[in-house]
């Protein structure tokens, strides 16, 4: 057996952790958001929505998810991204008000829906009837579409902090 296909396949693995030294990078981030470049195999996209969060808070703000793109390709392998913006949070202050808790509740049922995809990252074959396969991810979740949510809320008379 040739080493060759485990090299590349190694290469192919790790090449995005190796060029950044961790499982994301912070590729731009200020007061109104920036974007974020990770490995999917490290990190969930969760967990980079979380840190998007974190570099908002720096601003007290919220960051919310304008894009995701997935399969980016790059040298060295292929990566997932997302684009956010650093709002201003809905207002909390007065969430004793039980009208303020029906009104959240009505809004989160109103604004939620199901987003999906997948995304498939191309095999190759050695020449001599060896083939790798392809790898690929799909993922199907509910959200709540912030840009709904906050209308919905404004539109009942809740305005952001």
């Amino acid at each position: 057996m040739r080493p060759l296909p485990i090299i590349l396949i190694s290469a192919l693995v790790c090449g995005c952790a190796a060029v950044w030294g961790g499982a994301y990078h912070v590729e731009s981030e200020d007061s109104s958001g920036g974007a974020i470049r990770f490995d999917h195999v490290l990190v969930s996209d969760r967990e980079i929505q979380v840190h998007a969060n974190e570099l908002c808070a720096r601003y007290q703000r919220v960051a919310v998810v304008e894009r995701e793109r997935f399969g980016v390709v790059l040298p060295g392998g292929s990566i997932d991204e997302i684009s956010y913006a650093c709002r201003e949070p809905i207002a909390s202050t007065v969430s004793t008000d039980p009208q303020f808790a029906k009104d959240r509740y009505a809004c989160m049922q109103e604004s939620r829906s199901n987003v999906s995809g997948a995304s498939v990252v191309g095999g190759f074959s050695t020449g001599n009837g060896v083939v790798f396969p392809g790898s690929g991810r799909s993922f199907s979740q509910e959200e709540i579409n912030p840009t709904l949510y906050r209308a919905c809320m404004e539109a009942r008379g809740h305005k952001p902090e």
